[in-house]
């Protein structure tokens, strides 16, 4: 799981973490109308900072680097990864509580 702005892949391409995890807390981050929003990693001390610059536009910080982008593809990216991650649950067979809080956290978000 990482995010991939303007060619710039943070944490890393090659980032291993849990996206079990990871997602239902970015889409709580998503459901929330604020100016800032922070995206946190598992693993290490990682995080990016996303800035609401008005419009469609935000500012992604990371690495002491910035990207801005469109917060519709951004916020977008993380649902639609999130409905992956479910149809993967489902077809194998989940229903326990990890497959019912993606379910709440989506609908939060749309």
């Amino acid at each position: 799981m990482y995010f991939l702005l303007d060619g710039m892949a943070y944490p890393s391409h090659r980032w291993h973490d849990f996206a079990d995890v990871l997602l239902p807390w970015w889409l709580a981050e998503c459901s929330q109308k604020k100016r800032i929003y922070r995206f946190r990693f598992m693993d290490g001390p990682y995080e990016m900072t996303v800035t609401d610059l008005g419009g469609d536009r935000m500012e992604a910080c990371f690495d002491g680097q910035t990207a801005v982008c469109s917060g519709q593809r951004l916020m977008g990216s993380i649902v639609d990864a999130a409905k992956r991650l479910l149809k993967q649950y489902e077809a194998a067979g989940f229903d326990g509580e990890a497959t019912a809080a993606l379910r709440r956290a989506i609908r939060n978000v749309e």
